[in-house]
């Protein structure tokens, strides 16, 4: 199975809003959104290609990448309300990655969770995972 790059970062968009939803709101990368509006706990999920190594000589055409990456899912919940409801978020948002293969052969592997801490009027955990998938060209 082979991905492009776009299609690896719409799979991992569309996988991860199937999953949740209107849990809250949700920043996407290069979208507009007003975290100072916030009320309430809002994530942001970003996409970050790493490596891409030759996995298989060939034609071109027919070439095998291995790409991998790294998806991040911050969680925001306002400060004072205690960090248990962050890391429910944070825990629900790891179930995402966790152990998942999406259609096309794009898998993650090593999900964590990652205290970041208070920032402002924000307590922030971090959700990430590795991502890898292959490409033909």
């Amino acid at each position: 199975m082979s991905l492009t790059p776009d299609a690896a970062d719409k799979a991992i968009q569309a996988a991860f809003f199937a999953v949740w939803g209107t849990t809250t709101p949700i920043a996407w990368d290069n979208w507009d959104f007003n975290a100072e509006v916030q009320n309430s706990s809002w994530v942001r999920l970003n996409v970050q290609f790493t490596t891409g190594t030759i996995a298989a000589l060939g034609i071109v055409g027919d070439r095998l990448y291995r790409n991998s990456g790294l998806v991040f899912v911050s969680v925001f919940s306002p400060v004072g309300e205690g960090k248990s409801a962050n890391t429910v978020l944070a825990t629900q948002a790891r179930g995402t990655f966790r152990g998942v293969q999406l259609p096309g052969g794009l898998w993650f592997r090593n999900a964590a969770i990652i205290d970041v801490g208070p920032d402002g009027k924000w307590y922030q955990q971090n959700v990430m995972a590795e991502f890898i998938f292959d490409e033909v060209e």
